[in-house]
């Protein structure tokens, strides 16, 4: 786990998830991470009004199988210029300023990834917004922003910066409108696989978009 950025104001850590030598960290925070993403999926079908479609089950801290699929992500994943897969976790403090251990610990993802391959001396490849997610209550109080100026940091500046948003969520788009993110008409919308609905591809670029959260 990489260092810690603590934030009094929302009483959460920010961390990074990748630790491929400690397994019982690993192991910790895929369950954490499937209890999150557990009440994500949930939240998303309430809010866009949309049936749920995947033919695997909703995600499940006590499905073995999914598990140990999680706890290879995060073995792979480090800092997404450098390894291609990013995992940046909010996670609730305890009263002695330590990472909560609960299952419900993980209070908002922010997860990047380099779907074309790593940044090279021939030129800079996409990052993309896989997961960027806070939990229900801690939603329009600025912990999303926080999150993903923290993943900012280390994405280089000539980087553009995709992601696909559900047409059935309004709320999203508007959000990603406002720090500058626009339609990329050259992507075909596309199905996903989870929900009943088409996700369409905004972008902007790196430089931009930091310029943007740090203003």
């Amino acid at each position: 786990m990489s260092e810690m950025i603590i934030s009094q104001q929302y009483k959460v850590g920010i961390v990074s998830l990748g630790n491929p030598n400690d397994v019982s960290t690993l192991t910790l925070h895929a369950r954490q991470l499937s209890q999150f993403m557990r009440r994500a999926q949930l939240s998303y079908a309430e809010q866009m009004g949309v049936e749920r479609i995947d033919p695997d089950p909703l995600p499940d801290p006590k499905n073995e199988e999914e598990l140990q699929w999680r706890i290879g992500r995060l073995r792979e994943s480090g800092k997404v210029e450098r390894d291609g897969l990013e995992y940046i976790a909010a996670i609730r403090l305890t009263q002695y300023g330590g990472l909560a251990l609960r299952p419900t610990a993980i209070q908002g993802l922010l997860v990047l990834g380099k779907p074309e391959g790593l940044c090279s001396p021939e030129g800079h490849t996409p990052t993309e917004i896989i997961e960027w997610n806070v939990d229900s209550r801690r939603q329009n109080a600025g912990l999303g922003r926080l999150l993903l100026r923290v993943g900012m940091w280390s994405v280089h500046p000539q980087d553009n910066v995709a992601l696909d948003v559900a047409e059935h969520n309004p709320e999203a788009i508007s959000i990603y409108e406002h720090y500058g993110f626009a339609r990329d008409e050259s992507v075909a919308p596309i199905r996903h696989g989870v929900f009943d609905t088409q996700h369409l591809r905004y972008h902007m670029s790196a430089a931009d978009l930091q310029a943007k959260l740090n203003h």
